[in-house]
């Protein structure tokens, strides 16, 4: 994001990223997925003009492994997918749970349907 005084943003910042997703197909309609991803964010904790990007605090990154386990049948499909995240140079309060103070957390969702 390029400083914009008129919008208060006095200094630049920048987010940058990759991830590599990974699938394997076995047999009987059923495939895993593995996604690893890092994630960094411009700036030092102690710059009062840093931008804060990435939502972990300013100079913070981030590293996540999901995995995705997927049966499908005909239109039907059923996929789980669990991640867990790792936050790192995070500022206290803006990271996971309810105080913000947890650098690390796992998440996971089913999801079923049908694709036409």
């Amino acid at each position: 994001m390029p400083a914009n005084t008129s919008l208060g943003i006095l200094k630049s910042g920048s987010t940058n990223g990759g991830a590599l997703l990974l699938t394997y197909n076995f047999k009987h309609g059923i495939s895993m997925a593995v996604r690893p991803e890092y994630i960094t964010s411009s700036g030092s904790a102690t710059d009062p003009l840093a931008l804060n990007l990435l939502g972990y605090g300013v100079g913070s990154n981030a590293f996540a492994f999901t995995v995705t386990p997927t049966y499908k049948k005909d239109g039907f499909f059923l996929r789980g997918d669990i991640s867990v995240v790792d936050a790192r140079n995070a500022t206290p309060g803006l990271v996971f749970g309810a105080a913000g103070l947890n650098t690390k957390q796992v998440r996971g969702v089913v999801e079923s349907g049908f694709m036409f």
